[in-house]
């Protein structure tokens, strides 16, 4: 129990927790291709090297883990359960709902078939556009400076603070539950709907399809 586990296979590895789950394990490492389905949990770290391949919906928990290349999704859900951040980037596509419980860090162009899940605080490393069904930020997002493009076909829902994004674009419905503060423009292309007192702070705001306030009082704080 408790013991690291290392597999090197040159052939695809499959990880089949479905059954019966892998649990116990201090350290995962999986050095070649990996498919992965059920739940897979380790005391501290996970680290896929190569490519991996979701053959149905997985939930990875642990304290850490790391991609070290593309994950493609099969229209698979995909759950990522660690305390530390789980870096998200455009090498994971073809993925049905995400979620995310912890802190994530975002950065590229990634797409689902259905449900973005942030319930962390999302940090941004680089222009970033999340496009699916619908989003849910629970925690806020930190932009580090960067561009955030959210395009969600039902709506996105921003339901904590937003800081430190460059230009933020909304193309969909956007639900607002606190304050919004850009360095650059917030362009809004879609509905906006306010679901608590809100600030919109940042150099210039565009509102295509107007402003649904709920009777909340809106700030606009623009130059």
């Amino acid at each position: 129990n408790n013991e690291d586990l290392v597999l090197n296979f040159s052939a695809t590895t499959t990880l089949n927790g479905t059954t019966l789950p892998f649990a116990n394990l201090a350290n995962l490492t999986s050095l070649g291709a990996t498919n992965l389905t059920g739940t897979i949990q380790t005391n501290i770290g996970q680290n896929y090297a190569a490519v991996v391949t979701l053959v149905g919906d997985t939930v990875l928990t642990g304290q850490e883990v790391t991609f070290g290349s593309t994950v493609t999704g099969g229209s698979n859900d995909l759950t990522l359960n660690f305390t530390a951040s789980s870096e998200v980037d455009a090498g994971f596509t073809g993925i049905n709902n995400l979620t995310v419980t912890g802190p994530a860090g975002l950065n590229g162009s990634i797409t689902t078939l259905g449900t973005q899940a942030y319930q962390g605080n999302v940090v941004l490393g680089g222009a970033t556009t999340l496009a699916g069904n619908n989003a849910v930020f629970s925690s806020g997002i930190n932009g580090a400076g960067n561009d955030l493009t959210l395009n969600f076909a039902v709506d996105a829902v921003l339901d904590s603070d937003v800081a430190g994004v460059n230009n933020l674009t909304s193309l969909q419905e956007l639900a607002i539950n606190g304050s919004v503060s850009t360095t650059g423009i917030q362009n809004y292309a879609a509905d906006v709907i306010l679901l608590s007192d809100s600030t919109l702070q940042g150099s210039t705001g565009t509102f295509a399809n107007g402003v649904t306030g709920g009777n909340h009082s809106l700030t606009l704080n623009f130059t």
